[in-house]
């Protein structure tokens, strides 16, 4: 390790209380509108990247030589995750690219684009450009609070999208009928 700390600090100039911040990936969480182009990249990313679950219909049945599992299809990946919108701050960890100033403009935005029922494009996006995560995803929650020193705390729950193939009969989706 002690080799990759001199190249970081040969690289970088940094001193080696600074080198683990250079270590740590730098990621930026951009929350699109998906046919729009609209989006917000969050200013503050919470210690740990979220948790994806990625739960698969799997099923099992009992046989006379025994239990057999079946796969199933992939089911819808969900996340979430809980952080903070500052209220007119500049902490030091607020991200460079941090859409809005003021807090309560992230609210409105996500609030204003889930009452037109839109599908957004959650990303995770390291500052060099690649991605990490990129799923078409609806919000199922969004819950938040003004705290006392009037940053506003949030948790996003969010649920994978997938769109409906493009093959069904317009006469079967106008009845409702999908076989």
């Amino acid at each position: 390790m002690s080799i990759l700390m001199d190249i970081l600090r040969q690289y970088t100039g940094a001193a080696y209380s600074d080198l683990t911040s250079v270590l740590r990936s730098r990621i930026n969480i951009v929350l699109k509108v998906d046919n729009i182009g609209d989006s917000i990249i969050f200013p503050v990313i919470p210690g740990d990247l979220p948790e994806v679950n990625s739960p698969q219909a799997n099923d099992t049945f009992a046989s006379v030589t025994g239990d057999i599992n079946v796969i199933g299809a992939p089911k819808l990946r969900t996340l979430s995750f809980s952080s903070i919108f500052p209220v007119n701050k500049s902490y030091p960890f607020i991200r460079a690219g941090a859409t809005f100033r003021n807090g309560w403009d992230y609210v409105n935005w996500i609030e204003k684009w889930r009452r037109q029922g839109v599908v957004f494009r959650l990303m995770f996006v390291e500052t060099i450009g690649a991605v990490k995560l990129d799923m078409l995803c609806t919000i199922d929650n969004f819950a938040y609070h003004q705290e006392r020193n009037n940053d506003i705390k949030f948790q996003l729950d969010f649920r994978e999208y997938k769109k409906p193939p493009v093959n069904i009969a317009d006469n079967q989706a106008s009845e409702g009928v999908i076989e």
